[in-house]
């Protein structure tokens, strides 16, 4: 079976934190599911099921990022590959018109402090709901232990080695039991599974 790969590079705007963007992906010190290195961040992801390494680097003012497929994909094309880059590193969010509307005085000092600040985002929506089911624990360090044994009992890799975030349509292939083993409470456990 032949790989897939895409690449796509971009400007970056003048006020872009990149800093945000590192701190967020580097959180798991285990680097099971996403690897940080000076300033490149390696995510493993799910492509139309099939594993992926989504690597992005960001030097100075561009973003370059490459996906490397395990297998090839029937509906996934370069466009929606520039959605998924633009919409991880918050590039799709309109930054200049929010600050730019601001009128009250109290608000633009606040804004200033955190001039271009994006919402870091998930590549789907289900990996957005469980990060937020698990971030729902008394620290951030146990919800980034929860986050990363989730991955690991669902278990599927990309040839590189990285774990990949999976679909609810893995999840649902274990059981209630299972799914508590990463630390969940029940009622977190109906909202996974």
């Amino acid at each position: 079976m032949k790989n897939s790969n895409f690449f796509y590079k971009t400007l970056l705007p003048k006020t872009y934190r990149k800093q945000d963007f590192f701190d967020y992906y580097s959180r798991d010190r285990c680097m099971v599911g996403e690897k940080f290195d000076g300033n490149i961040v390696e995510k493993g992801l799910l492509i139309e099921d099939i594993p992926a390494l989504l690597m992005i680097s960001l030097n100075n003012n561009i973003a370059e990022a490459n996906l490397d497929l395990d297998g090839s994909v029937k509906n996934f094309t370069e466009s929606n590959f520039k959605i998924l880059v633009k919409k991880i590193l918050g590039l799709d969010q309109n930054i200049d018109d929010f600050e730019n509307s601001i009128d009250q005085t109290e608000m633009k000092k606040s804004l200033e402090k955190t001039k271009g600040l994006r919402i870091i985002c998930t590549p789907t929506v289900f990996e957005a709901f469980t990060r937020s089911v698990f971030s729902q624990q008394v620290s951030l360090n146990v919800a980034i232990k929860m986050r990363r044994k989730f991955i690991e009992l669902i278990n599927i890799s990309h040839s590189s080695g990285i774990m990949c975030y999976p679909t609810a349509q893995h999840v649902i292939n274990f059981t209630e039991k299972e799914i508590k083993s990463v630390g969940c409470s029940l009622s977190r456990v109906f909202c996974i599974g």
